[in-house]
């Protein structure tokens, strides 16, 4: 996984990369480097566990940035986000689909984090989220 951002509390474009540790078979634990433009180098953020991130390139939305966790409509399925800014990771709860079999990915239309819900290839419906909470994630069970 990895993504792009613009950092506005300390003015530095930042990168963030994260990979499944290779150590452990079946692992779900990603170790996470981040790369600050302004001091030229790259610091780690600490591991988290986590189920299958689906999306490699996360979403860049009001300072942080946001990857599907799986691709799948599961009650295990996920928006992750990482603030650039204060470097804590967090989970945003997805709107409500109903109970129908469907895949989603996620989106920025204009400034708006959004979702993008395919019923089997029948309809597409797409969610702007104008407002949404993140919840700060405390302990590794992302």
């Amino acid at each position: 996984m990895y993504g792009f951002g613009f950092d506005e509390v300390h003015r530095d474009y930042k990168v963030v990369v994260g990979f499944h540790n290779e150590s452990y078979a079946y692992s779900f634990l990603v170790k996470v480097k981040m790369y600050s433009l302004n001091s030229n180098s790259w610091t780690s953020i600490e591991d988290f566990e986590t189920g299958n991130i689906c999306t490699k390139s996360g979403m860049f939305v009001n300072g942080k940035l946001l990857w599907a966790n799986d691709i799948y409509h599961t009650s295990g399925s996920d928006i992750i986000s990482f603030d650039l800014a204060d470097r804590t990771w967090g989970k945003v709860q997805q709107p409500y689909y109903g109970e129908r079999d469907f895949c989603w990915t996620l989106g920025v239309l204009e400034s708006d984090l959004s979702v993008f819900c395919n019923y089997q290839r029948i309809h597409v419906d797409v969610w702007v989220l104008k407002e949404y909470g993140v919840k700060k994630i405390l302990d590794k069970d992302v």
